[in-house]
């Protein structure tokens, strides 16, 4: 069964990836940073012994958090923002 939330992952993943590379309007930083966040997790998890369930958690929450700080902190920083807080409690879980 650990199969379907990394297939569901990839989905996005790919979806999203080949939107920003294909399609100009959908290049946001946002969007981009997003995809960096995805990819990110599902190499933590995938070079790690964690569940690949908690991509249902963690794909949706760097989404929001990236979302909010393309608003309101921008550049480098929002990048950071964006992703490591996920991260870093992902990492901080015991599974």
């Amino acid at each position: 069964m650990e199969f379907i939330p990394a297939l569901i992952g990839l989905f996005f993943m790919l979806g999203w990836t080949l939107g920003i590379l294909t399609r100009q309007e959908f290049a946001t930083i946002p969007n981009r940073n997003v995809v960096i966040w995805w990819w990110l997790s599902f190499a933590v998890i995938l070079l790690g012994e964690a569940s690949f369930w908690n991509l249902l958690w963690l794909m949706p929450t760097t989404a929001l958090l990236n979302a909010v700080t393309a608003i309101s902190i921008r550049g480098f920083f929002g990048f950071i923002v964006g992703g490591i807080p996920t991260l870093i409690l992902f990492m901080l879980m015991d599974f």
